[in-house]
């Protein structure tokens, strides 16, 4: 096992190009006046990233794949101008994994939307209980319906799911309760009175559908709404499956209302495709990654 301590490298300050790669290195310290861009430290014993890696400004290639490092720093993901970043493979758990091998601007997106998210969302108070399941949705869950005929039994799946996701309060809950109410006569204020409540998790709600065309087999829609908070993306895709239909709901005077103010023409074309990318793609990412050729509607 190798250690490189920081002073190894006072004799070369003007180095630009560091390949460690598969050299049984344990530990490495790298001094921050260095003209570093090119740092491969792959496949060697890491458990965590240099100390003072993300002070090196001019790096521009990183490379520490084959490793057992369990955390990429936010820094490192969003302080250096990075080109090129590799971390795969590695005992990775922030990102998740499953983050980290959509690449860099994945990474970016997770880290920036958690940034976000700690500025708007609250934490949760001491003592207060999450939602369950309530029975009447346990028994919503999909389930067959079947027709029977003289000479043969068909089974028919008359069930879709439509799973709801997107960052916090962008509206998913709203939208699935304006779904199932929507022949209600109800004002705005009614309606949002019932819906103060945050998502917990993941709630399912069942929608029957009412059109003439499938008046013989009605059509069941069991929506499944995702909670938006950043706690629990790394768990949506676990529920994620094929033959499902996925919409992503943005919100787009709620996420930006604040940051367009004021702003010219550039900086709001600039700010709506930062929102694009942290509230849209990264979502569409999410499923591809999962359940490639899904089908996605986007909501705004």
């Amino acid at each position: 096992m190798l250690t490189w301590k920081q002073t190894t490298f006072e004799g070369v300050p003007n180095l630009e190009h560091l390949d460690f790669f598969a050299n049984e290195l344990e530990e490495l310290e790298l001094p921050i006046s260095t003209q570093l861009s090119y740092l491969n430290i792959g496949y060697n014993y890491l458990k965590k990233l240099p100390t003072k890696i993300h002070l090196l400004e001019k790096l521009r290639i990183l490379k520490i794949g084959g490793n057992n490092i369990s955390k990429i720093p936010e820094e490192v993901v969003l302080d250096l101008d990075l080109k090129e970043l590799e971390v795969v493979p590695n005992d990775l758990e922030v990102p998740p994994l499953s983050v980290c091998k959509r690449g860099r601007k994945a990474m970016r997106r997770y880290y920036l939307g958690k940034r976000s998210e700690s500025k708007r969302v609250p934490r949760k108070k001491r003592g207060e209980k999450s939602k369950k399941m309530s029975s009447k949705d346990k028994r919503n869950l999909p389930r067959l319906s079947s027709s029977t005929s003289v000479d043969t039994y068909v089974a028919t799946n008359n069930t879709i799911r439509v799973i709801f996701i997107g960052n916090a309060m962008m509206g998913k809950t709203s939208t699935i309760y304006g779904l199932r109410h929507c022949h209600l006569e109800q004002s705005s204020s009614e309606r949002t009175s019932r819906h103060l409540g945050r998502t917990i998790g993941i709630e399912i709600h069942r929608m029957e559908s009412n059109s003439e065309e499938s008046s013989k087999t009605p059509l069941l829609l069991n929506l499944w709404d995702f909670a938006g908070q950043h706690v629990y993306h790394g768990t949506h895709e676990i529920f994620f499956s094929p033959h499902s239909l996925y919409v992503v709901v943005w919100n787009m005077m709620a996420s930006s209302s604040e940051r367009l103010h004021n702003c010219t023409s550039t900086e709001t074309e600039k700010t709506l495709k930062e929102d694009i990318d942290l509230k849209i793609q990264y979502w569409i990412d999410c499923v591809q990654s999962s359940i490639p050729g899904a089908v996605i509607l986007i909501i705004v």
